[in-house]
């Protein structure tokens, strides 16, 4: 027997390689282009949830500037009713006159040794 084919057969068998081979070709690009679209899937995924965690962040920052105002504006609103006093001249009744006169006096004899 002879180990050569027919030449009929022989291309046979080159036309079905081409064929396996065009057919693995198209099938990876497909598989190609379907990682690409998996790939931009999940590429959008990832970014719409890094802007929904953006979102949050800013919304809590806020609400942290917001509760940080309302507290310094109670605070100056405190220090401002506590120092309104100060600017007004004492109002002293005949006992704390009294009690002043006495402390002067005392501070004048021991300043003038007396």
């Amino acid at each position: 027997m002879s180990d050569v084919m027919p030449p009929g057969r022989a291309n046979d068998s080159v036309d079905e390689a081409i064929r396996r081979v065009l057919s693995a070709e198209r099938e990876a690009r497909l598989a190609v282009e379907e990682c690409r679209r998996q790939a931009h899937r999940r590429l959008s995924q990832a970014r719409a949830a890094a802007r929904r965690i953006l979102a949050q962040g800013d919304e809590r920052i806020d609400g942290l500037h917001a509760r940080c105002e309302r507290t310094v504006a109670r605070t100056i609103a405190a220090l401002k009713a506590e120092t309104k006093g100060l600017y007004q001249e004492p109002v002293l009744d005949d006992v704390q006159l009294a009690r002043l006169a006495d402390a002067v006096r005392a501070l004048a004899a021991e300043i003038t040794g007396a």
